[in-house]
């Protein structure tokens, strides 16, 4: 998952986003 998908998940941690 990209930085710019964290965007339109807010509820996600931003670290965990980088994991997946």
């Amino acid at each position: 998952m990209s930085l710019a998908d964290v965007k339109y998940l807010p509820e996600t941690p931003a670290h965990d986003a980088e994991i997946e």
